[in-house]
C-alpha cells in the first residue's frame, strides 16, 4: 500500500494587506442578528494579525485570532478560537 500526501501550495501576494478596523454583525441564515462582531488587523514586523471578537446578546464572546506571513507568499503561522 501507498500513501500520498499532498502540500498546500502558498498563494501568492500581489498587494499585502494593512491595519483595518470595522464592526461587522453575525446574521443566521434567515438575516437575524446573533452578535455583533469587532474585526482588527495590524502589522507588525511584516505579519499581518488578525483578530475578530464577537459578543452575543446572552454574554457569551468569542474570538479568533491568526497571524500570517505576508512575504514572500501568503502563509498562515498561527490561528486560535476560543468561547468566553
Amino acid at each position: 500500500m501507498f500513501f500520498f500526501t499532498s502540500l498546500a501550495l502558498s498563494i501568492e501576494l500581489t498587494e499585502p494587506e494593512g491595519s483595518a478596523h470595522a464592526y461587522p454583525a453575525l446574521l443566521d441564515l434567515n438575516g437575524k442578528k446573533l452578535a455583533d462582531g469587532e474585526f482588527t488587523q495590524w502589522t507588525p514586523n511584516d505579519r499581518l494579525h488578525v483578530r475578530i471578537t464577537y459578543k452575543f446578546s446572552n454574554s457569551e464572546r468569542v474570538e479568533e485570532k491568526a497571524i500570517l506571513r505576508q512575504r514572500p507568499e501568503l502563509i498562515q503561522e498561527e490561528w486560535s478560537w476560543k468561547g468566553c
